[in-house]
C-alpha cells in the first residue's frame, strides 16, 4: 500500500488529529492525553512527582520569556 503523504499533511488539523488518533488506537492505545510510559519512565515520573510534592509551595517561577531565552542560548550557542 502506498500512501501520499503529501495529501495527508494537506489535510485540516482536526482531521490529521483524528487520524492521528485513529492510528493510534489501530496499535493497542486507548485514546488520551497520556503516552504509554515505560516501569522506568513511570518509576522517574513518580519520584519526580513525590520530590515537588515535598518541597511544598512552590517557589516563584521566571518570566516565560527569561527561560525560553535560556533554552534557546543552551540549543543554538551563537545565534
Amino acid at each position: 500500500m502506498e500512501i501520499d503523504l503529501s495529501k495527508l499533511l494537506a489535510l485540516p488539523a482536526a482531521e490529521r488529529l483524528e487520524l492521528a488518533e485513529m492510528l493510534w488506537q489501530s496499535v493497542g492505545y486507548a485514546a488520551t492525553n497520556e503516552a504509554p510510559l515505560s516501569s522506568a519512565e513511570q518509576a522517574d515520573v513518580n519520584e519526580r512527582l513525590n520530590e515537588y510534592k515535598a518541597e511544598g509551595e512552590p517557589a516563584e517561577g521566571r518570566p516565560v520569556d527569561e527561560v525560553l531565552s535560556g533554552l534557546r542560548r543552551k540549543t543554538w550557542p551563537g545565534r
